[in-house]
C-alpha cells in the first residue's frame, strides 16, 4: 500500500504534490486521536528536508552569518551540509554514539547517569555543538564542524529510534515485511518513508508554507532533553508499540507513517532555526 501511494505522490505534477503535502497535514489531528505516538524519517532525504525547512525561518543577520560558515566549505545551503555528520561518523565507532541516546523502552524518560554514559550522546553532544557554534572566539572552521553537528543532530534527535532502547541496534535488529519486503525497522524509517516524495527541496518549501504563526510560535520552546524525551515516547506509544508480531505491517500502520512524518520534519526545521537564531 505504502509503496504504491508514494509511487502516485512522486507522479503528480509540483500542484498536485502540494495539495497532497497539505492533506497530510489535515489529516494529524484525526491520525492524533487514533495513534498516542508521532513517528520521523531520518534518512538522507530527511536531513536535507530539515536543513531547507529551517532556512525558511533564519533572521537575515543569521543568514549571512551561515553564509559566511558555509562558504569555507565552498557551498551555500545548510542542506548541503545536512548528512556531513553521517559520512564523518561512519568510521568512528566513538563519534556514531553521538547520533542517538539509549533510553530503555520501559522507562519514562531520560537518565543521564544512566543514557548518556561519559556524554557520548546526542543529548548532551548537541548541546555541545550548540555552545561551539555560540562562541564567536572559537576559529571559524570549528564553527563550521559545530553547525555540521547541530544541523545534522537536529533531525537526528527527532527521530524515535535514536531515542529508545529495545536491543535492536536502532531497529537493525528487527526484521519486517512492508509491501511485500523484507526490510528491518531502520530502513522504514530511516530510508523507505521520504525516498519516493520527488525532490527533497520542493517537499521542505511545502511544508515550511505550511506552518502556522502559532506552530512556529508553539515549537520556539524546549531543549535537547525534551526532544529527546518527545521521541522515546513516539518510539515507546507507537513505533514499537504498534509492530505485530508476526513481523507484516498493517495497512493502518502503513497509512498512519507518512502525514505524521511530515509534522515531525516540520518541527524539526523550526526547531533547527530557533536554535541558530539564538546561537548566532
Amino acid at each position: 500500500m505504502t509503496s504504491s501511494l508514494y509511487r502516485f505522490v512522486k507522479a503528480a505534477p509540483s500542484g498536485a504534490r502540494r495539495r497532497w503535502v497539505q492533506a497530510c497535514i489535515a489529516l494529524l489531528p484525526l491520525i492524533a486521536c487514533l495513534l498516542p505516538g508521532r513517528v520521523l524519517a531520518s534518512g538522507e532525504d530527511a536531513h536535507r528536508i530539515v536543513a531547507d525547512i529551517a532556512e525558511q525561518f533564519l533572521e537575515p543577520r543569521v543568514a549571512s552569518q551561515i553564509r559566511g560558515l558555509l562558504a569555507l566549505d565552498g557551498v551555500a545551503n545548510l542542506a548541503s551540509i545536512a548528512n556531513w555528520a553521517d559520512e564523518n561518523s561512519a568510521q568512528s565507532k566513538d563519534r556514531a554514539r553521538w547520533h542517538y541516546v539509549e533510553i530503555p523502552l520501559a522507562s519514562v524518560s531520560y537518565d543521564a547517569g544512566r543514557d548518556c554514559r561519559n556524554g557520548a550522546c546526542i543529548v548532551v553532544k548537541l548541546d555541545q555543538f550548540i555552545a561551539v557554534l555560540r562562541n564567536k572566539s572559537a576559529p571559524p572552521y570549528e564553527r563550521l564542524e559545530a553547525l555540521k553537528y547541530v544541523v545534522n543532530f537536529a533531525a537526528d534527535i527527532h527521530q524515535p529510534l535514536h531515542a529508545a532502547d529495545r536491543r535492536g541496534r536502532g531497529g537493525d535488529g528487527i526484521v519486517m515485511v512492508s509491501d511485500g519486503r523484507r526490510m528491518n525497522l531502520r530502513q522504514l524509517w530511516d530510508d523507505e518513508l521520504l525516498n519516493n516524495l520527488g525532490d527533497p527541496r520542493a517537499v521542505a518549501l511545502d511544508l515550511a508554507g505550511s506552518v502556522t504563526v502559532r506552530e512556529q510560535r508553539e515549537w520556539q520552546s524546549g531543549s535537547a532533553v525534551d526532544w529527546a524525551n518527545e521521541s522515546h515516547a513516539i518510539a515507546k506509544g507507537f513505533v514499537y508499540r504498534y509492530l505485530p508480531a508476526s513481523g507484516v505491517l498493517s495497512a493502518s500502520y502503513e497509512a498512519a507513517v507518512l502525514p505524521v512524518a511530515l509534522d515531525r520534519l516540520r518541527r524539526a526545521g523550526v526547531r533547527l532555526a530557533r536554535v541558530l537564531n539564538r546561537s548566532l
